[in-house]
């Protein structure tokens, strides 16, 4: 499970109960401590670089189209990896010449294309939120707790039925986190059966929206906060 954020330093959250190390798969998020020691030229890289049309557009373009297109690691001891990326771009490029063969270029370009850079966008959007809200839970590695990161680090996308349905009932995120073997379709009714799912942060449409704006963990207070708070 990627899209979840990641301090900087080493606070952790939940990534299918392994720690969120730094890494480039991942949002970095600074603390505000980080954040005030970077030069007035790394914060201004670092205020583009969570830019919600970098993380949302650009961003998901850019791993989808390219970085995952891209096999990782030895050939030889990744050799499914391998197989998996590039058995994903043979396929792709077949889907594209099938289209231009019988439909022609434009239905690519303005069909194809931007559908699949929507659904890209849409599936980040979707992973990031349930983790970037004010009162999340990180934790650095001596003081974190499983269950705890699984209840309180990750939220319960409160989405309309339909969308539940369509998004694989990714709202249930926490559910995910705790129990990873719960397959999609029996998310609903895990949380409806058991109590304590339904004592997770729940996160409405609005709430998500707003969330964009926190950038950088308060250490002190243990949230989320503003570039404005830096300036406290």
């Amino acid at each position: 499970m990627s899209g979840a954020v990641t301090p900087a330093s080493s606070i952790r959250c939940l990534i299918s109960g392994t720690a969120a190390a730094a890494s480039g798969k991942l949002t970095v998020t600074l603390t505000i401590s980080e954040y005030r020691a970077r030069s007035a030229l790394r914060r201004l890289i670092y205020r583009v670089y969570r830019h919600p049309l970098l993380l949302f557009v650009i961003g998901p373009a850019v791993q989808f189209i390219l970085v995952h297109r891209i096999p990782r690691g030895s050939p030889t001891r990744n050799h499914k990896a391998w197989l998996s990326v590039l058995g994903t771009n043979l396929a792709l490029a077949g889907i594209a010449a099938v289209i231009v063969l019988l439909l022609g270029w434009r239905p690519l370009v303005i069909g194809y294309l931007p559908i699949s850079f929507l659904a890209g966008s849409f599936g980040i959007w979707l992973f990031y939120v349930q983790h970037q809200f004010e009162n999340t839970y990180w934790r650095k590695d001596a003081e974190w707790n499983f269950e705890a990161a699984a209840f309180e680090g990750c939220s319960l996308y409160d989405l309309p039925r339909f969308m539940h349905w369509l998004t694989g009932n990714i709202g249930f995120h926490h559910i995910h986190h705790l129990a990873i073997m719960i397959p999609s379709y029996r998310l609903r009714a895990a949380y409806k059966a058991i109590p304590a799912f339904r004592e997770a942060k729940k996160l409405s449409i609005a709430e998500s929206i707003s969330s964009c704006r926190l950038v950088l963990w308060d250490e002190r207070r243990n949230k989320l906060v503003g570039f404005r708070d830096a300036r406290r």
